[in-house]
């Protein structure tokens, strides 16, 4: 279960030997353990997506908080700004990074409507996945560029990258 899989990750991550993929799962869990109003949303999510970023998200917290969503990356970050703008706290995995570029609109618009409004459409939103390169994966140039590229001249938007 979700106690277990918790348990584990903490114990991996004390041992430092969890990954950047592994640590990513356990802070969505610790969230939408501690905040009913954070949600999840993930291509092939019921798979726990490619890298295992939201896994076990929709088992344990069903459809309406982690949903599975249609390869439209567009679409889901549009969904998850609406959903920040009404009070709640959207995760959005994006199965590979730059599939972000197709909710580039929208990831302005989010960054723009913070300012615009004054601060009062706080927009807490957080979209993370796989970006780069690794040795061990051929996931070729439409798979391996990293997003933080495209969107760090975006005001209001704040941007974060992991690193082991």
């Amino acid at each position: 279960g979700i106690t277990e899989h918790i348990e584990e990750l903490i114990a991996k991550a004390k041992a430092g030997e969890i990954t950047i993929s592994e640590a990513a799962n356990l802070a969505i869990h610790e969230e939408m353990l501690r905040d009913p109003t954070t949600t999840m949303q993930a291509e092939d999510l019921q798979a726990g997506s490619s890298y295992g970023i939201p896994g076990m998200t929709q088992q344990t917290y069903g459809s309406m908080r982690a949903s599975d969503e249609i390869i439209s990356e567009g679409h889901f970050i549009g969904k998850g700004i609406g959903e920040a703008m009404n009070g709640y706290r959207p995760i959005i995995e994006l199965m590979n990074t730059n599939f972000g570029i197709y909710g580039m609109a929208e990831i302005a618009s989010a960054g723009n409507t913070y300012l615009q409004s004054g601060g009062q459409f706080k927009l807490p939103i957080t979209i993370l996945g796989a970006g780069g390169t690794a040795p061990d994966q051929a996931l070729g140039a439409e798979h391996s560029q990293p997003l933080h590229a495209y969107i760090m001249g975006i005001p209001g938007l704040k941007i974060g990258a992991a690193a082991s």
